[in-house]
């Protein structure tokens, strides 16, 4: 009877034992993906600031050869910017909101 409860005890640690492991293998499979994802958004981020910065270049310096001026198409791509930071700024909440619904939908369906 004693060795009967003995083999028990031993079966039901080795479950315990098993079923902890199972758990940290899931939570560092979890966490793995969210540091994947997370990098992926980060380089992603990068590559889309150089190209909006080259694009938002390559537009001032046309339209400083359209208006004929050294000067004006900086300004106008300047105040463009200066409106678009603005308008973020005014419409943090809302902007929030979207970002936030964005990061959800991209996490859950990768």
């Amino acid at each position: 009877m004693l060795n009967r409860l003995e083999e028990i005890k031993d079966s039901l640690y080795k479950y315990i034992e098993t079923e902890l492991q199972l758990f940290k293998i899931e939570l560092q499979g979890g966490f793995e993906s969210f540091i994947i994802k997370l990098i992926y958004l980060f380089v992603l981020l990068i590559l889309l600031f150089a190209v909006g910065i080259f694009l938002l270049v390559l537009l001032a310096v046309f339209l400083n050869h359209f208006w004929k001026s050294d000067y004006a198409g900086f300004v106008a791509v300047g105040a463009l910017m200066a409106a678009t930071t603005l308008f973020w700024v005014l419409a943090r909440r809302t902007a929030q909101e979207w970002i936030k619904k964005t990061l959800h939908q991209f996490f859950r369906n990768q």
